[in-house]
């Protein structure tokens, strides 16, 4: 995660109410005035971080705010992927920092995780589709919680074709 900043703003019911600010860990720190009274605003920055998912309180007026940043997730390659009609595997490499946990579930039956079905940081899911005797089909693995898009042709003649409707008053 590449990081950031941001802003609560304050509405006191008198600008005589006193209020503070303050953050549990370092790695979001405040960048305004850490208290005052009255109405106002506090702005914070949260660092960038690489790592497995964290979570840090920002109390602000005896109030909390929970500021988190995750996994992020990288599929290479990317998506869609063609397997031919006769089946076979191939593979996902799945790029993640160490601490961040993900699984991958097919929506299909012809479509199975072979290996890899689960993880931690980076890792490999292969994955299989069974042959095609019929019509073209598609389906999605879902690794890490995004969708990957398999498709397979058939080996019906004429599955592989594309039917245009004639304008009948063409002249």
């Amino acid at each position: 995660n590449v990081g950031g900043a941001g802003t609560v703003s304050l509405l006191a019911s008198s600008a005589t109410c006193p209020w503070g600010a303050t953050s549990s860990d370092p790695w979001v720190m405040i960048t305004s005035s850490p208290g005052g009274t009255g109405s106002g605003a506090v702005s914070f920055s949260v660092a960038a971080h690489n790592g497995a998912p964290r979570s840090a309180t920002l109390t602000i007026a005896g109030r909390s705010w929970i500021v988190t940043q995750g996994c992020t997730f990288n599929l290479s390659p990317p998506g869609p992927v063609t397997l031919p009609a006769s089946g076979g595997t191939a593979f996902v490499d799945v790029s993640a920092p160490l601490g961040c946990t993900w699984v991958a579930s097919s929506s299909a039956d012809w479509l199975s995780i072979s290996s890899g079905g689960q993880g931690m940081g980076s890792s490999r899911v292969t994955y299989a589709a069974t042959s095609n005797g019929s019509l073209g089909r598609t389906a999605n693995l879902v690794i890490a919680g995004q969708s990957y898009l398999i498709s397979q042709p058939g080996t019906i003649p004429g599955s592989g074709l594309r039917f245009v409707p004639i304008d009948p008053c063409r002249i």
